[in-house]
């Protein structure tokens, strides 16, 4: 049940993740696993997308794209990029996955531009992925409340479905 469920999810997850940044230059993909929302995002949202995952492994990045860049590297230590250097940066399954979620949420915010857009989904706590899994979820107020302290503004979630994920998505405001 839960594959069928997650994986009937996954095409209506990109599109909506894809709606929040398309227009938007380039992107930063954390925790991106396979890479496969980067890939997505560069061909059908034509940017410019940097994908980095602590557990990447070169061999399953197949797909060539020079718009596409996939990088090993642990999340809450982006130090190698550019301050200010993306205009969105997105995170699908990968927040309660983090070490340090607060900590990967700062640098997130420091490598955006101003009015650089944050998109998260991610499972969260009392809803089937928790069941089954009993990983360390959070609930959509803790998200929120990682998300403000972190800095970033209007800060939108809409739950999926009754069963999961949310979509978390807020504004990098300076002044």
């Amino acid at each position: 049940m839960e594959d069928n469920f997650y994986n009937g999810l996954k095409k209506r997850i990109f599109k909506l993740i894809l709606d929040e940044v398309k227009g938007r230059g380039k992107i930063l993909d954390i925790g991106c696993g396979n890479c496969e929302l980067t890939f997505f995002l560069a061909k059908e949202g034509g940017s410019s997308v940097v994908g980095v995952d602590l557990n990447l492994e070169e061999e399953t990045i197949k797909e060539k794209n020079p718009s596409v860049k996939c990088i090993k590297g642990d999340v809450s230590n982006l130090n190698n990029l550019t301050k200010g250097s993306f205009s969105a940066v997105v995170s699908m399954y990968a927040l309660h996955e983090f070490s340090i979620p607060f900590q990967s949420l700062k640098k997130a915010f420091k490598v955006l531009e101003e009015n650089g857009k944050m998109v998260i989904v991610d499972f969260i706590k009392g809803t089937l992925a928790d069941r089954l899994w009993g990983e360390n979820y959070f609930t959509p107020k803790g998200i929120k409340r990682m998300m403000r302290r972190a800095g970033f503004k209007n800060i939108m979630s809409t739950i999926l479905s009754k069963e999961g994920p949310l979509l978390l998505s807020g504004i990098k405001k300076i002044r």
